[in-house]
């Protein structure tokens, strides 16, 4: 799935044009490795590591890696152009100013991350060619992004159902009695047993601890009547998966059923809303109407996001989003209720937003009941 066709380098020049860029520099690794086909996979661990995709409004594009990457970028990487650095002896900045002399480009309107180059390399760009006009260009890549091809599509799906897979397979295996980290290990264990590349976060809780934000996994043990919330993901070829469900240690109180089916009723109807058009500011308020009404009050900055090869992608399903939902997106949708003092309930399941609807991708196993771990 590597290549332009995911990149859809059409669109991508529609884009530049429609920002007034005569060039798109990509330094975010994530967008190096969508626009690129090459995972390089130290750009996010080293950040000083430059991947620079350089993609004229016209004319070929290059790529820019560090001479230890470059065979890997030469044989991934739908890119001709590859020049590589020598790391400490040549800065990528300078060979950057090097390309764009050469295509015609020192004195042109080019867009890059701002938000993610360091001053210290913006401030040598700038030496090197001081008339070049330095733009943001992080929506451009945004707006590309959260349209996922089929392919895309099909690789969240299988990630999001291996994940939960994992879940339900490791929970099938504990028991009372079991520890926080015991299952954890599990789960994420099976996570790479059937195809993860590697581990993302691994968020579990059991009982009043599943009220923090993110817990670790520690040593409390599950004890007949306690919940416990899991919000796990992996990555899978570069993308991610998320996932979060609830079980109990033995059968559930009318207490406990009552909050989760209450949850997932909620959840169920903010995805049935999920359609091209609907703006995602109302997707949030709609949920947010749902708690109101079965009397569970929410205190929560946002419902969902959007996902692929990073974690939280745009938009947000947040109360100040006016953008719409379009058809291509696929986006996590996770309301989370605190029962106080007592533990929180947490779905999440990914969603594929087509012409006619919503579809549920992460669709592994049956959630209308809480989990029962004996």
């Amino acid at each position: 799935m590597r290549g332009p066709d995911r990149l859809r380098l059409q669109d991508l020049r529609t884009a530049m044009t429609a920002a007034g860029l005569d060039a798109a520099v990509t330094v975010m690794p994530e967008n190096v490795y969508y626009a690129a086909g090459t995972l390089i996979l130290t750009t996010w661990d080293i950040p000083h590591r430059l991947a620079l995709g350089v993609f004229p409004n016209g004319g070929e594009p290059a790529l820019i890696v560090c001479d230890i990457e470059e065979p890997q970028a030469r044989a991934e990487s739908w890119v001709q152009d590859i020049r590589g650095y020598v790391e400490y002896a040549q800065s990528p900045i300078d060979m950057l100013a090097d390309v764009l002399k050469e295509k015609g480009l020192a004195q042109k309107q080019v867009g890059t991350e701002l938000s993610y180059l360091a001053a210290i390399y913006y401030e040598r760009l700038k030496h090197l060619l001081p008339d070049l006009k330095l733009v943001r260009s992080e929506s451009v890549w945004d707006g590309l992004r959260q349209i996922k091809s089929p392919e895309e599509v099909a690789l969240l799906k299988h990630a999001a159902n291996v994940t939960e897979q994992a879940i339900y397979d490791a929970w099938s295996a504990a028991q009372i009695g079991s520890t926080e980290k015991d299952i954890v290990v599990d789960i994420d264990a099976r996570q790479l047993r059937l195809g993860a590349d590697s581990l993302a976060f691994s968020v579990l809780g059991i009982g009043s601890h599943t009220l923090q934000g993110h817990p670790h996994p520690g040593p409390k043990r599950l004890e007949r009547g306690e919940t416990m919330r899991v919000d796990i993901g992996a990555k899978y070829d570069g993308y991610y998966s998320d996932v979060a469900r609830v079980a109990v240690g033995g059968q559930p109180t009318e207490r406990q059923r009552d909050i989760y089916k209450k949850l997932r009723d909620i959840q169920r109807g903010t995805i049935a809303m999920m359609k091209p058009g609907v703006r995602a500011c109302d997707v949030f308020q709609h949920c947010l109407r749902g708690f109101q009404q079965v009397g569970l009050p929410i205190k929560m900055p946002h419902v969902g996001h959007s996902i692929g090869i990073v974690l939280h992608e745009a938009p947000m399903i947040e109360p100040g989003n006016s953008a719409e939902l379009k058809a291509g997106m696929v986006i996590n949708i996770e309301p989370l209720y605190k029962d106080p003092s007592v533990a929180a309930y947490h779905l999440e399941d990914l969603v594929h937003i087509t012409p006619s609807g919503p579809v549920i991708l992460s669709d592994h196993n049956n959630t209308e009941e809480m989990f029962v771990i004996e």
